[in-house]
């Protein structure tokens, strides 16, 4: 049996996978960074000190095995995914494997096809991709063609980052409850799962508006606030300040996600797709996901969400399986040597604001 490496790096995790050619992972490692302090000098060493630890034991044991090294080389952070990339390169060339770069986002589509067999799939198919970067809509038209054909936007700074993820922090943050930068996924989800909408109608505003081709949410930041002050929210206390927060909560959950799988219905629709993907960090969210299930049986959709939480979350199988894709369905050069590392511009500005540089 021969396998696939993957490495990745493209944000706050140290992550290598090793798959075979049927798509079956044998192991997903990783290490998350709290990255609450985003500091690049700090992402430089987290990255430099675990890649290395993490790929030599897979190395030692199956090295001789695995027949190419997938990377993710991409539209990341230029702080850490060309670390990973670097790691990858090095290895190919002293090991002297086959290497192929991968896009972090396609990355987390093709993480639908672990641990399944390819058959299972038909296309076109369209997947939500949602995570704290990014929230788009994409057209699958086969394992190495996708296009990306709308993406939700919530906030005016292109410059930031605009996934559903980094909503729900700024959620979370506009009701005073404190998290860790990147948590506000799974304490809007609590929050949710315990209130109810009672709130829903006088939030109406808060729905996904077509503009463009894209879906738009407007100023997100100063709408929850101005909903927060018209509702009463400053000056609640104790137990009905608790209720409150939790039916808020699950109002704009039950708005935001009936106007995700709107968007998703129309893009079904306008392409003839048939099979409805949802992944990324916060394709996890348990009333998210329960509502597109829903939605595809009520509507006659097949619906694929990746078999394990792990394969949702940022790792490094997902770019292995990526990658393998590129590498046997695409014309891929197979006799490049290393990797192009085309980190995302957009990136290196937001770092240069925050801190000064």
């Amino acid at each position: 049996m021969k396998y696939i490496l993957g490495v990745d790096t493209t944000f706050h995790s140290s992550g290598v996978g090793l798959i075979d050619e049927k798509g079956n992972v044998l192991l997903n490692k990783k290490i998350d960074l709290d990255f609450d302090d985003q500091k690049d000098k700090k992402f430089f060493n987290f990255h430099n000190r675990n890649i290395l630890s993490l790929a030599k034991p897979i190395l030692d044991k199956y090295g001789k095995d695995i027949f190419l090294i997938s990377a993710s080389c991409e539209d990341g952070p230029f702080h850490s995914m060309p670390v990973g990339a670097i790691v990858a390169n090095s290895i190919s060339y002293l090991l002297n494997k086959n290497i192929v770069g991968v896009n972090h986002e396609i990355a987390h589509m093709h993480a639908n096809w672990l641990d399944r067999d390819e058959k299972d799939f038909s296309f076109p198919s369209i997947s939500l991709n949602i995570s704290g970067a990014h929230s788009n809509i994409y057209l699958i038209k086969n394992l190495t063609e996708a296009e990306k054909i709308s993406e939700i936007i919530w906030r005016d700074d292109p410059e930031k980052f605009g996934g559903l993820g980094a909503l729900f922090d700024e959620i979370c943050e506009s009701l005073n409850i404190k998290i860790k930068k990147g948590g506000g996924g799974l304490c809007f989800e609590k929050l949710a799962s315990l209130g109810k909408p009672k709130y829903k109608n006088k939030l109406e505003d808060f729905a996904i508006r077509e503009k463009n081709g894209n879906f738009f949410l407007g100023s997100m930041k100063s709408s929850i606030l101005s909903a927060l002050k018209s509702l009463g929210y400053f000056h609640l206390k104790g137990d009905v300040l608790e209720k409150f927060r939790k039916d808020f909560a699950a109002s704009l959950s039950e708005i935001l996600f009936d106007s995700l799988i709107d968007a998703v219905a129309q893009a079904a629709k306008e392409t003839g797709a048939r099979e409805i993907h949802l992944v990324g960090g916060v394709a996890l969210d348990k009333a998210l996901n329960s509502k597109m299930a829903f939605f595809c049986e009520e509507n006659n959709f097949k619906y694929k969400f990746p078999l394990k939480p792990e394969y949702c979350r940022d790792n490094a199988a997902m770019t292995a399986i990526s990658g393998y894709f590129r590498w046997k369905y695409s014309n891929y050069d197979r006799d490049k040597k290393f990797l192009t590392i085309e980190p995302a511009k957009w990136y290196h500005k937001y770092y240069a604001k925050l801190y000064g540089k």
